[in-house]
């Protein structure tokens, strides 16, 4: 029972660049060799409604030893479990046009770490801006011009 067994629903990278409405749902993780909830692509073959329905379809490969996983915005989109900050903002781009899109954070030691997620353009990247502030209970606070705090 080697790859070429594996159910092709398993060998597709969940991915939610590219497609209009995106979902929590559960994704087999060949990198990480297990089931993982992150954000995905509506009707992707590699999206499941639980984490049991993944696993009967995809389970671990046993043996299978986890790569370590490239940490960019795509990466908190996919991963982070809802461990990050978020909020839906306008952001300029690079020749500053307004864009519509969410922000957020990375988690952990990436949490002063802020990222756009372009919904038009349907990509990501890291937002080069200083350092965000924390406050009193040690949470990232975004203090830019484009994000207003209520």
């Amino acid at each position: 029972s080697g790859p070429q067994a594996r159910n092709t629903r398993c060998l597709q990278p969940p991915e939610m660049e590219g497609c209009s409405t995106i979902l929590l749902k559960w994704s087999y993780k060949e990198q990480s060799n297990k089931c993982v909830k992150n954000f995905v692509c509506y009707k992707h073959p590699n999206s499941f409604d639980s984490e049991e329905a993944c696993n009967k379809v995809c389970p671990p490969i046993a043996g299978h030893k986890p790569k370590p996983e490239k940490v960019d915005c795509m990466f908190w989109l996919l991963r982070g479990d809802g461990c990050y900050e978020y909020r839906f903002a306008w952001h300029p781009n690079r020749h500053g046009i307004l864009r519509w899109g969410m922000v957020y954070t990375g988690c952990g030691k990436w949490s002063n770490r802020l990222y756009f997620y372009d919904w038009l353009k349907r990509k990501c990247h890291e937002i080069k801006y200083p350092v965000l502030q924390r406050n009193s209970q040690g949470l990232a606070t975004m203090r830019f011009s484009f994000l207003r705090n209520k």
